[in-house]
């Protein structure tokens, strides 16, 4: 057994805790493949600079985790560091198009964080006279596109005046479920929407692991962004459809774009898509609040040939429902903490994940996103994301968010197919309207 290596900390620095597995896994695959994530918001209107500082510098105090460094001199055993602040980094430039913070998301996810200087989040401001558009970029151990998407609502508020409280050092999301199940309390899952299903059929046996081999991308240069909005009517129509098909937008979205992969892609004409899903943890763990990476992994294959797009969504949703209650949480904690307890190599435990989890589409959505403060001279036009890669070759990632009563979906990928977001749309209305 290698013995673990003795970490000097200067008296300056306070540690905060150690990395969780979930953290620590986002932190050691980053060394190979860059895991940062990006979520936007658009604005009309416009702030003072000095006021957007006083914002950042109000959600840094109040969220511990955005003034943390990552000590990985003991690389099994990495804490999190806190030193004498510095500011969220935060650039503000002219904004020339409505489609520059996509050029901006490109460039963000594509540059590195030195871990080892806090803090690991920052802040890119694109305004002209009408509007701006907000991008905040984060290194996954620290969060994830739900808990950006509430940072987002504590920058409003800070904005409009609020005070914002500070909290306290958030548990990782491991040592929150332990504690629930110490204290003999499992939460419930989340209250459905009334239009799910009562009851769910079984799932259908999957591959335990992607009967294709995947693999890490050799990528260089940027990867590509495109971002497309359905409008109010068809977001509205596209809702009332799924519940009447008993299915959800997540699965109906999966069904579409393994269909237009299908369409466009002559490798995958015939293939089954296999699809990686994060699920939210919070509503599991009752940490809400906190600025927290608290996701676990879903998974599922769309089955060559394509049915409808109603019965391959039910099918989809079948796969995944599983996923999504306290002892599969659980267990797909235990799995990661399994993984991370062999000290693999950075290099063997991204290889080992791609062929684990390898996929064609990732799809990470934020649902419905509602800000409760708003700050007098700025209106929310969007909110786009998240935008993130694994590195697996090929992949196709959509960020989902539904605000104001229209659908958002953001495409990131280093393997762009021409006109994939507009497929998505047309067989998506053209479903609905046969309904």
């Amino acid at each position: 057994m290698t013995a673990k290596r003795r970490v000097e900390i200067p008296e300056s620095v306070e540690l905060v805790r150690p990395l969780g597995p979930h953290e620590r896994f986002f932190w050691t695959y980053d060394k190979v493949k860059l895991f940062n994530f990006s979520v936007v918001v658009s604005f009309t209107g416009t702030m003072e600079t000095a006021q957007w500082k006083s914002a950042l510098a109000q959600i840094q105090k109040k969220h511990p985790l955005l003034n943390v460094s990552i000590n990985g001199d003991d690389p099994h055993a990495p804490t999190f560091m806190r030193a004498p602040g510095l500011p969220i980094p935060f650039t503000v430039e002219p904004r020339t198009s409505s489609t520059q913070w996509q050029r901006v998301v490109e460039r963000e996810i594509s540059e590195p964080f030195a871990a080892s200087t806090a803090p690991l989040l920052r802040a890119d401001l694109l305004q002209d006279e009408k509007g701006c558009d907000l991008v905040l970029t984060a290194h996954h151990s620290i969060s994830d596109g739900i808990s950006m998407a509430a940072l987002f609502g504590d920058l409003l508020a800070a904005l409009a005046g609020d005070t914002l409280p500070s909290l306290p050092v958030p548990p990782c999301a491991e040592d929150r479920m332990a504690q629930l199940k110490a204290s003999g309390h499992f939460p419930a899952a989340p209250v459905a929407p009334q239009h799910e299903p009562e009851t769910i059929p079984a799932a259908d046996a999957a591959p335990a692991r992607p009967a294709r081999s995947f693999a890490v991308g050799k990528h260089t240069g940027h990867p590509t962004i495109d971002a497309l909005r359905f409008s109010p009517e068809q977001t509205t129509q596209f809702l009332r459809c799924s519940r009447q098909r008993q299915t959800t937008v997540g699965s109906v979205i999966l069904a579409a774009m393994a269909s237009a992969l299908r369409s466009l892609s002559t490798a995958l004409e015939e293939a089954d898509i296999y699809l990686f899903i994060p699920v939210d943890a919070r509503a599991y763990l009752q940490n809400q609040a906190d600025l927290i990476l608290a996701i676990s992994s879903a998974g599922a294959v769309s089955h060559y040939p394509d049915p409808d797009l109603w019965a391959s969504a039910r099918a989809l949703r079948t796969q995944l429902a599983p996923f999504q209650c306290f002892a599969e949480i659980d267990a797909s904690y235990a799995r990661v903490q399994a993984v991370m307890a062999m000290n693999l190599e950075p290099s063997v435990l991204v290889e080992a994940i791609a062929q684990r989890v390898g996929c064609d589409v990732l799809l990470s959505n934020l649902k419905n996103v509602e800000f409760p403060r708003v700050p007098a001279g700025l209106t929310i036009d969007a909110v786009w994301g998240p935008s993130v890669l694994m590195g697996i070759q090929g992949e196709q990632m959509i960020g989902a968010s539904t605000f104001n009563g229209a659908l958002h979906l953001l495409y990131t990928t280093h393997s762009p197919l021409p006109g994939l977001l507009e497929t998505v749309r047309h067989l998506i209305t053209s479903a609905c309207e046969d309904s």
